[in-house]
């Protein structure tokens, strides 16, 4: 590869269509002696307040939204990581807002050459209606994008993070 990466951001949802786009930034981080920005963009919902305290299964005093949709989401970073055993070149990074925007900005932020990531390849009238992260990232982003579609299964759809699964319990209940 003529242009060497040194900084590679890899937006991930936790499901098996990002960890392929993990598995391949690994493997481009090794070519390149590169670091690896792993990004976990979680958008809580308008109306949300991140100040608002909680009190989580188990959890023996209230805490506010924000640390708690945090915590989780490192927690399942850090998980992540270490599945891919990119534990020492690795950076762990948590976005509360619209994936997209999120995903662009800290490319931006953390000055990186390229952004990986998975998509689930919906079309059609999945795609018309939820739309698709990866292809705002395409086309707003300032650096390249490299995507990768690995085989997603139906057992694959529950891809979201302990805070974010309560969030929409609370929300339709």
């Amino acid at each position: 590869m003529g242009v060497p990466f040194r900084v590679i951001l890899v937006p991930t949802d936790f499901s098996a269509c990002s960890d392929g786009a993990l598995a391949l930034a690994a493997e481009l981080a090794r070519h390149h002696d590169a670091r690896i920005v792993l990004l976990h963009a979680s958008d809580v919902g308008g109306g949300i307040d991140l100040d608002t305290p909680i009190q989580p299964e188990g959890a023996r005093a209230p805490v506010a939204m924000g640390a708690f949709v945090r915590t989780s989401a490192e927690a399942e970073l850090a998980a992540e990581a270490r599945r891919a055993g990119i534990g020492e070149r690795v950076d762990l990074r948590v976005e509360i807002g619209r994936p997209a925007e999120r995903i662009v900005a800290a490319a931006k932020a953390v000055a990186a050459d390229v952004i990986v990531m998975g998509t689930h390849g919906r079309t059609g009238l999945a795609h018309l209606l939820v739309g698709s992260v990866t292809e705002r990232v395409v086309r707003t982003a300032t650096v390249p994008v490299l995507t990768v579609r690995p085989r997603c299964g139906a057992d694959d759809a529950d891809h979201r993070t302990a805070a974010e699964r309560l969030l929409e319990d609370e929300s339709t209940g």
